[in-house]
């Protein structure tokens, strides 16, 4: 039975640990393995230094990185974390590609798991709220981003907090309220 993946933000201060050990921490159903999408990740999906965003090399790269995995994750359930974005956002001329891109994200993601065998349970994007910062209109961006993502969790003040909660909605005034100072 195929279970629905979840697409999740996951916006970080910076008091957070490494976005594993925060999504380890928390009360979710655990897949059967977390792959971590970070410079000395499980994964990497930039191999090039390029001052564009080019989404079709992103989608490129994640299906050759679970390709090349295949024999440890085929007939699992996964939970990748891609913990670079927000700072890839930082480093390219284009960040609105990032956030068009995250439109299509979820289906990419799970199309590149079912490749190899494998279910995504977990899509995780991490942004920081540092590099959100950075952004021309943070706010707008950050709302986006919570628009296109099934749930919004965030890490402040070393507390987690899932978007099933109560204080989801005072979270996510509290982040605009940050990306304000």
């Amino acid at each position: 039975m195929k279970i629905a993946s979840r697409h999740v933000l996951l916006v970080v201060d910076e008091t957070a640990p490494t976005p594993l050990k925060i999504v380890q921490q928390s009360s979710i159903n655990q897949p059967q393995n977390w792959l971590c999408a970070a410079k000395s990740g499980d994964i990497s999906l930039r191999r090039e230094k390029s001052r564009q965003y080019k989404p079709a090399d992103i989608a490129q790269a994640l299906n050759n990185e679970l390709q090349n995995l295949r024999s440890k994750i085929a007939n699992q359930t996964l939970g990748l974390i891609f913990s670079e974005t927000s700072e890839a956002m930082t480093e390219f001329d284009n960040p609105q590609a990032v956030l068009k891109f995250e439109h299509k994200w979820a289906d990419v993601v799970d199309k590149a798991a079912t490749s190899v065998g494998a279910q995504s349970a977990f899509n995780i994007c991490v942004y920081k709220i540092a590099d959100l910062k950075t952004l021309a209109n943070p706010t707008k961006a950050f709302n986006e981003l919570v628009e296109v993502h099934d749930e919004f969790w965030t890490y402040t003040n070393s507390m987690l907090v899932l978007s099933d909660s109560s204080l989801t909605q005072s979270h996510r005034i509290k982040i605009c309220e940050l990306l304000k100072k």
